[in-house]
């Protein structure tokens, strides 16, 4: 047992390690964790203020479309190392080991405490999983509660005194993501006899913890989830077809557990089969199943397939690896540790930089633009209440992380994009008086990398009605945000 124990935490250290190498090189933030960041800035500095008001309803009315219990996670560290883009994603890294834990335990209650032990080793040495947490991402918030409730299940016993426990970790799961209940659904039915004795005080529990939001916004969620997963938002990002689902399978292999990883559990599947008389399918192993194929199923026939969405299923594949390196025969020793190289030299070279990166990994390589020449620029015109139109969508400058630059830094200027992938400049237009603005920005240049195409149709459009005169516009300053890059700051006239 001394040395499964000492495999773990050598894996465990090795991507601490690893992530605190590369947390301290920050990333500059695109779309979503940019969204997340703003409005985790704007809550620490009501609660700074005491505005308990102010902060309860910008929680309430956080994002409409997505839960909001990720702006809560950085808060401790705003007060002790001060509100910065940079910090936040450490606040990622607790969450990573209670995953480890929550995993750990799930083996040792469903199968043996060697196979908890190599569970959460191969969980931690999972390259999206250590990938994503250096991102201000909610796929780690959700990877954790979602293991924690699952770890919750199987050791459930009725009468247990902890209906409530699983009804909070229910209810904080679904403010982490509305589709939570994917994830747990599988073990949760396989459970069900632990668990319905208490069902009604769990779901009591559940509901009065996630009423706290979706109360307010219920009604976008629900019209939100089916345009990204299903309708004319995930056919931006996605499609059906049998291609689709093929390239998404191969994604998971190679982004999600890498080849020399997903090429070790193969071997290592293999030989636990073949080191047994006979394998029948244990009550354990169909719960494990059911953990990973649901959300694998939902997430390849649904339209927006990001390797991330498996990202909270991906623990059960660690926990059905430990359990299979525990069915080995003790001579099996050696061949362990050799197939245990194969994710920790691809965690070496990914953290050093010497292979091509996979999704969601390797160090930051991005020169950054320098996004608070702009925010700098629009603080000195602004008005307590303006609100600036940014006419490009590139993943290092759009409104959403202008709009997070400014809140860390208290600054109260609104930014807008031009709308989803807004076609017309009319469209365009429209947007702008509806939502009050009294400022534009116009970047002229090539990024480095080309811009989503889809997202930026009505640019050029707007840029064409601001230089012919069609737009009232004034320039109220210029300057360059990278090489070869610049803004165009315009007051919109009435």
């Amino acid at each position: 047992m001394r040395t499964w124990r000492a495999a773990c935490a050598a894996s465990c250290a090795a991507v601490l390690a690893a992530n605190v190498a590369l947390l301290r090189v920050p990333r500059t933030p695109a779309w979503d964790d940019a969204w997340y960041l703003e409005l985790s800035f704007r809550l620490f500095y009501a609660l700074k203020s005491f505005k308990l008001a102010s902060a309860a309803a910008i929680f309430a009315s956080a994002f409409r479309i997505k839960a909001p219990l990720i702006i809560v996670l950085p808060l401790p560290l705003y007060v002790v190392l001060g509100p910065s883009e940079g910090i936040a994603p450490w606040a990622n890294q607790p969450l990573l080991v209670l995953t480890w834990y929550a995993v750990y335990r799930i083996g040792r209650a469903l199968y043996s405490e060697n196979a908890g032990w190599a569970a959460a080793a191969v969980c931690a040495l999972t390259p999206i999983l250590y990938g994503l947490s250096r991102y201000f991402m909610v796929e780690t918030l959700l990877t954790a509660l979602t293991a924690c409730l699952v770890w919750a299940a199987v050791e459930a016993r009725p009468r247990d005194g902890r209906d409530e426990l699983r009804g909070a970790l229910l209810g904080l799961g679904l403010l982490a993501k509305s589709i939570f209940p994917l994830y747990i659904l599988g073990p949760v039915w396989m459970s069900r006899r632990a668990l319905v004795p208490g069902w009604k005080r769990s779901l009591a529990v559940a509901l009065a913890v996630a009423a706290t939001w979706y109360a307010f916004n219920l009604v976008y969620v629900v019209g939100f989830a089916l345009s990204a997963g299903f309708g004319s938002i995930g056919r931006d990002y996605g499609s059906y077809s049998a291609v689709a689902v093929a390239h998404f399978g191969a994604t998971i292999l190679r982004d999600g557990l890498s080849w020399p990883g997903a090429a070790a559990l193969l071997v290592l599947f293999a030989a636990s089969a073949l080191s047994r008389k006979k394998a029948p399918t244990a009550p354990a192993d169909r719960l494990i199943a059911s953990w990973l194929a649901l959300p694998l199923f939902a997430v390849a026939f649904g339209v927006n397939k990001d390797v991330r969405y498996v990202a909270p299923a991906l623990p059960a594949l660690a926990v059905a690896a430990g359990a299979a390196a525990a069915a080995l025969p003790r001579r099996a020793g050696p061949a362990l540790a050799a197939l245990l190289l194969a994710p920790l030299g691809m965690l070496a070279l990914q953290t050093a930089g010497l292979a091509q990166p996979l999704l969601y990994n390797g160090p930051s390589r991005e020169s950054g633009w320098d996004r608070a020449a702009l925010v700098d620029a629009v603080s000195r015109h602004a008005g307590p209440r303006s609100v600036v139109a940014v006419a490009l969508e590139d993943r290092l400058l759009n409104a959403n992380n202008l709009a997070s630059l400014s809140a860390a830094e208290g600054r109260p200027a609104s930014f807008i994009n031009l709308g989803y992938a807004q076609p017309s400049a009319d469209g365009a237009l429209i947007r702008l008086k509806d939502k009050g603005a009294d400022m534009l920005v116009l970047v002229d240049g090539d990024p480095d990398g080309e811009p989503p195409a889809f997202l930026n149709r009505a640019d050029d459009g707007l840029r064409w009605m601001v230089e012919a005169g069609k737009l009232r516009a004034a320039l109220l300053e210029s300057g360059p945000v990278a090489q070869g890059v610049s803004f165009r700051l315009y007051a919109i006239k009435p």
